[in-house]
This record gives C-alpha cells, structure tokens and sequence, in this order.
C-alpha cells in the first residue's frame, strides 16, 4: 500500500514515539536527577514493562492522525513529553559498565530532536519538512542498530 505524504510523516511519527517512549523507560532516579522527579517512575513502565507497555501504547494509538493525540497517552503514563525525552538522554547518565552506553545516550537524544521536528512539521502540515525528517530518520542509528529496525517492535509483546 503506497502513503501519501501526510500518512508517511504520521506512521514515522508514531513508530519514533514508541520507540522513544520505549526506551525511557529504562530510565531511574539516578540516570537524570531532575526528570526522574517529574518522570512516573514508581509505575510498571519504568520497572520492566515498558516494552509492553509501549506496544499496548502504540496499539492505542496507530490510527491517531493528531500528534498530541498521538503523544497523549505516553505522556501520561511517564509524565514526560518529547522535549523532556529529548534532555533525558541529552544531560542523563546512560553510561553501563565500562563507560558503554547500551540504552539512551546522544544518538536517543538526537533521535528525540528529530521526533519533535517531525511533530511541529505534522502540526504545520508543512509535508515537504515531514518528509525531509522522515528520510533523515530511515538513516538514524540507535544504541542497537538502525532505528526503522525498530519499528518491528511494536508487533511484539515482551
């Protein structure tokens, strides 16, 4: 099935929240001081079901057509919004054993940065902008590998 240019930049966008949103939730106290305070980290999300729990999120909302539609229900369950997403894994310490960053970090941070782009260019209905982040997004790595590697996720329930 061929999308046009709205339902493009709208599935980026909605694969890019759960992916972001899926990863903020490894998350604690320690990795970023200030947003674990505003961050719902007592909930499940933020103690092992945020892989689910993103999926179920995502399946909430793949039909949604408004981004803050679309972001609503993340932000409710992690008390945090893309711009929060964006400074967690800017300014937090993502950094494991041995200094290597497994999850978080600069690439999620920049990944973030893309996302809200993409959300004010979806918002704008400025498509040409959606679809330039779009195609800058299909190239975008992530701790793992590529991050449209990622959007598979959100079939699966771990």
């Amino acid at each position: 099935m061929t999308m046009n240019d709205p339902q493009q930049a709208l599935f980026f966008f909605r694969k890019v929240v759960f992916c972001l949103y899926r990863e903020a939730g490894a998350m604690n106290e320690s990795t970023h001081e200030e947003l674990a305070k505003k961050a719902h980290l007592k909930t499940s999300f933020f103690h092992g079901a945020r892989k689910r729990m993103a999926a179920q999120l995502y399946h909430d909302i793949k039909k949604e057509t408004q981004t803050r539609r679309i972001l609503t229900p993340f932000m409710l369950r992690t008390g945090l919004n893309l711009e929060d997403l964006q400074q967690l894994f800017a300014e937090g310490n993502w950094q494991g054993k041995f200094k290597k960053i497994f999850q978080g970090g600069p690439r999620w941070a920049r990944i973030a940065e893309e996302a809200i782009r993409l959300r004010d260019a979806i918002d704008k209905e400025d498509w040409p902008a959606a679809l330039l982040v779009t195609h800058t997004m299909k190239g975008m790595k992530t701790n793992n590998g590529f991050l449209i590697d990622e959007f598979e996720l959100t079939d699966r329930n771990e």
